[in-house]
């Protein structure tokens, strides 16, 4: 969605949602208020507002925002299907990198846990469609919203857009926000590094983070064993000891 012009109607519903969201002063209060923003004015009943220190670790994020259709069935999801999201997919990181917002319609061809995920978890539920905004928050951690509609509607490539937007915006004022979050692991790590090591951490392959970061393989060898260098571990399971102390 890159380079597409939002609408005017599209520019009115960001502001709306902005005018709500700006008057969160933690980053728990402006999960509510997105929350409550994304039902008021984009109309959207069923979202859940999931966070975490790396991208696939949010998905498993034990107190989640969530309305609606998903509240109730919350906990199948954590038990049972949260690794099968279609949205912890490499695929789906690497488009989020590009573009905050994605919807399950662009994940044509998906593995087959993930079409699991989608027909024997979601429209099981009566959920016909799903989206996911990526939004930055304190201390390099990854919120992910997620927006179900029970009718199947997609959203139209405007509104997608206007989505993608609010959450570019949404992400400039959240980093602003206080938290008592801190990651000394990784202090010493380049952005490009945290990228890389978020993914190692979350049991990314070498071959996945080369396709998610459009890295050649042996360039991620080489920030592989930086990141190692840098935080003083041995091997990817120290590195993972360390990061989640």
């Amino acid at each position: 969605m890159a380079g597409v012009r939002v609408p005017a109607g599209e520019v009115e519903r960001i502001e709306r949602s902005l005018e709500i969201c700006r008057r969160a002063t933690t980053v728990d209060h402006l999960r509510t208020l997105l929350m409550e923003a994304l039902c008021e004015v984009y109309g959207y009943p069923n979202t859940t507002f999931l966070s975490g220190d790396t991208f696939r670790r949010a998905f498993s994020d034990p107190e989640p925002v969530t309305t609606g259709r998903i509240t109730p069935i919350l906990d199948e999801y954590q038990a049972r299907w949260r690794q099968d999201d279609m949205f912890s997919l490499p695929r789906s990181y690497a488009l989020l990198k590009t573009e905050p917002a994605l919807s399950s319609e662009q994940l044509f061809g998906m593995p087959t846990p993930a079409r699991e995920y989608m027909n024997g978890f979601l429209n099981r539920h009566g959920l016909r469609s799903a989206s996911v905004l990526h939004i930055d928050l304190p201390a390099r951690w990854h919120g992910l919203v997620g927006i179900f509609d029970d009718e199947g509607k997609q959203p139209t490539r405007w509104t997608l857009a206007g989505l993608a937007t609010l959450a570019e915006k949404l992400s400039d004022f959240a980093v602003t926000l206080p938290t008592s979050r801190r990651h000394r692991w990784d202090a010493k790590l380049s952005p490009r590094l945290r990228e890389v090591a978020d993914m190692v951490i979350e049991g990314f392959t070498n071959e996945e983070i080369s396709q998610a970061l459009v890295l050649s393989p042996e360039s991620v060898k080489t920030y592989v064993s930086r990141v190692l260098t840098a935080t003083e571990t041995r091997n990817r399971s120290e590195l993972v000891r360390v990061a989640s102390n």
